[in-house]
């Protein structure tokens, strides 16, 4: 998917390179300068409308994916992918962007499919995204078209929230939720810029806290509340004091998470007390 290169000014000294892992390999990209990056901007734009989902299992492994293709499989100008662990967890993100399809090619044989999609590559401009959560890298760049070619590899909190780069991170997570349907669940905390905050005080009796021998998790809403269908107890040592959270759960109030700058539900785990 990805092709080595990039155009260096004179004057500029070459970054160290780094070693990236993609689709079972390890192809060796250049490192940026900080002005390079500040002014770094993808050649083809994401396409604007919601694209059709797909789901799938992982092939190998644990897990499952989540394709977005925009507008639709057959015509797709924008391919947007996220991979999820057995939990659900966010582990890698990516986009191409760009019309990469090849019509005529059924009966086609391996080598005449990699030949056609090499001279597809080469005739239209696309740009390109990956982030690797586990590793903490990502990789940007613009190939293709005729025009000179760029990839850049750099560390992942340098773009994952990143308003230059519009947030890929918020892009990932707001797929998830279109298309897996996250319904009560809400996001992890790891996935918001601003979790969810507790506001209500000690005037309600139990109420959450740092710590204690009680500990609940529930989704907090958009709003601030407790959906007290999601209510569940990871551990407690008194019968008594799960009969009493869920007598005052829905008098507890919370400021809501964000996610670029929206209002989210949020998973939330903590300990209670009286």
């Amino acid at each position: 998917m990805f092709v080595v290169g990039c155009q260096q000014a004179a004057s500029t000294p070459a970054p160290a390179a780094a070693p990236m892992h993609m689709h079972s390999e390890t192809r060796v990209f250049p490192r940026p300068t900080q002005a390079q990056l500040d002014s770094f901007s993808f050649d083809v734009p994401l396409p604007t409308d919601t694209g059709v989902c797909v789901r799938r299992s992982m092939p190998v492994g644990v897990g499952r994916m989540i394709a977005v293709y925009s507008p639709d499989q057959r015509n797709a100008e924008g391919v947007q992918t996220v991979t999820l662990d057995s939990v659900g967890h966010v582990v890698r993100y990516s986009e191409m962007r760009g019309r990469m399809t090849v019509e005529g090619l059924r009966g086609a044989t391996p080598a005449q499919l990699d030949s056609a999609f090499a001279a597809k590559r080469r005739a239209t401009r696309t740009s390109s995204l990956y982030l690797d959560l586990v590793m903490g890298q990502a990789i940007l760049g613009n190939e293709g078209g005729g025009q000179p070619e760029q990839h850049w590899v750099v560390p992942l909190s340098a773009i994952a929230n990143n308003p230059h780069f519009d947030r890929p991170l918020a892009r990932a997570n707001a797929i998830v939720t279109r298309c897996q349907g996250r319904g009560d669940r809400g996001f992890f905390e790891f996935q918001v810029q601003k979790p969810a905050v507790y506001v209500g005080g000690t005037s309600v009796s139990p109420h959450p806290a740092a710590s204690g021998a009680t500990v609940v998790q529930f989704v907090v809403d958009s709003t601030g509340a407790i959906r007290p269908s999601t209510f569940k107890v990871l551990k407690s040592e008194s019968s008594q004091m799960v009969v009493d959270v869920r007598g005052v759960l829905t008098q507890w109030r919370y400021l809501p998470a964000e996610v670029d700058g929206r209002k989210v539900s949020q998973l939330v785990q903590t300990a209670v007390v009286r």
